[in-house]
């Protein structure tokens, strides 16, 4: 990646793996959104054979958010567990695939747990923006420090 790029480049090819989860997360946005949200799933296409797939991931996050007003715990989860899919696929490209996708669906399941225990103690989703904003911030920060302690650029003290 130069200076100049923008996104970096795909290192893998494409996978049959990767091919059904993008099949399924296309057919979750269909569930979700209808026609359009089928048709509108169809842009995580290129982007999947272009880019990494934690950006497929990104922009399904963010397409996702377009169709909020008609989300159902059900469509949610289907859409997740394609994006889940997604996300082992890009793993594979990595050199502890396994450790990677752990902590990602262990890191999935502690903010599940945030949202869930603030929406049942308070209910507001501003509150639980914010409480889940700070568990990712915390998450992020001990992950950051672990990593930094295992790699030997920080002493354990």
């Amino acid at each position: 990646m130069t200076e100049t790029d923008r996104f970096p480049e795909r290192t893998q090819t494409p996978t049959w793996i990767g091919s059904i989860a993008l099949l399924a997360t296309v057919s979750a946005f269909a569930l979700v959104g209808g026609i359009q949200g089928g048709v509108a799933a169809t842009a995580l296409v290129p982007i999947w054979l272009l880019l990494p797939g934690i950006y497929v991931v990104a922009f399904g996050h963010i397409l996702l958010a377009a169709f909020v007003g008609d989300l159902s715990v059900v469509s949610v989860l289907a859409v997740e567990i394609g994006l889940l899919l997604l996300l082992a696929d890009a793993a594979y490209a990595h050199h502890r695939p396994g450790t990677l996708f752990a902590n990602a669906v262990f890191a999935a399941g502690g903010l599940v747990v945030v949202v869930a225990v603030i929406l049942a103690g308070d209910g507001r989703l501003w509150i639980t923006a914010g409480g889940l904003l700070f568990a990712f911030g915390a998450a992020a920060y001990g992950i950051h420090r672990y990593e930094l302690v295992s790699l030997g650029v920080l002493t354990d003290e």
